[in-house]
């Protein structure tokens, strides 16, 4: 994880206005040719951890979300039923519009339309006792919708209704220790105003610092700049200068929030103490 400390100091130094330098001539290296310079290395030491600590998370990472799916009417294991009267709801579980008012499901939180004819689309009507093709009702236990009649196959239905949608979990990771900033430059005034840029750039407002993860940045140690020949990864070496600062730090970042599986359960296979063992199966068709 001491590669988002890295790419945060990154971020910071090289953000506009009065960027130190371009986010190319930032990072975990050293130069490797003189054409590289002038640029800033980035070295991290953390501290070590104290004790176990409590647990990262923070909450969970689902998110309440607006679904819109078009449905061909025909018969498949995810859409119709044989009867083309009564449509499975998916993506599950079924969930409230979160700015309904209303005691049952409405026709706020499930919408139907026949869009076949995208230019002259044909809204359903939620009732309790569908009679007609343009009327349906909620079967909300088993997430179907039930019509008033079989619709026509090969017909467009436009469903939106509102579900979750599944994401890890959001966990906090928090780190402190030693930054080490080295200024290389081509001569000792280049490595200076370097230095100095980096030092002004960091001693921002603490909006600016949090932004980037860091909730503290304090200076520690500057040493004096020094010329150098560092070993380059390829070619000959070429003389550089040199100017060190250490920052003191905490950093914290939120991680998670991927999406994750959230696929309907079709089998749930039980085994008691490798006895007795029991297979109980979603029907394929409720």
């Amino acid at each position: 994880m001491m590669s988002h400390v890295v790419d945060g100091i990154v971020n910071l130094l090289a953000a506009e206005p009065s960027a130190a330098l371009p986010v190319t001539h930032i990072g975990d290296r050293v130069p490797a040719a003189s054409g590289e310079l002038p640029s800033l290395s980035v070295s991290v030491a953390l501290d070590p951890p104290r004790g176990n600590g409590m647990d990262g998370f923070l909450r969970e990472g689902h998110q309440l979300v607006q679904n819109t799916t078009v449905v061909t009417v025909s018969s498949t294991p995810d859409t119709f039923l044989p009867d083309l009267k009564t449509l499975r709801i998916l993506p599950l579980p079924l969930k409230r519009n979160p700015a309904s008012h209303s005691l049952d499901f409405s026709d706020d939180d499930v919408g139907v339309r026949r869009s076949t004819d995208p230019n002259n689309p044909v809204k359903y009507r939620l009732t309790l006792h569908p009679a007609a093709k343009e009327e349906f009702t909620l079967d909300v236990a088993n997430a179907l919708i039930r019509f008033g009649a079989p619709q026509n196959p090969g017909d467009k239905l436009e469903v939106v209704h509102w579900t979750l949608a599944f994401r890890d979990d959001i966990v906090i990771v928090r780190h402190s220790g030693l930054l080490s900033l080295d200024a290389w430059g081509k001569d000792a005034t280049e490595t200076n105003t370097l230095s100095r840029s980096v030092q002004q750039k960091l001693a921002g407002s603490r909006d600016v610092l949090r932004a980037q993860g860091f909730a503290i940045l304090n200076p520690t140690s500057l040493t004096a700049a020094s010329s150098s020949l560092p070993e380059p990864a390829a070619g000959s070496a070429f003389g550089v200068w040199k100017q060190t600062l250490t920052y003191r730090f905490a950093f914290e970042i939120e991680l998670g929030g991927q999406d994750s599986a959230g696929a309907a359960i079709r089998r749930i296979d039980i085994h008691a103490n490798n006895t007795i063992k029991e297979n109980f199966t979603v029907p394929a068709a409720p």
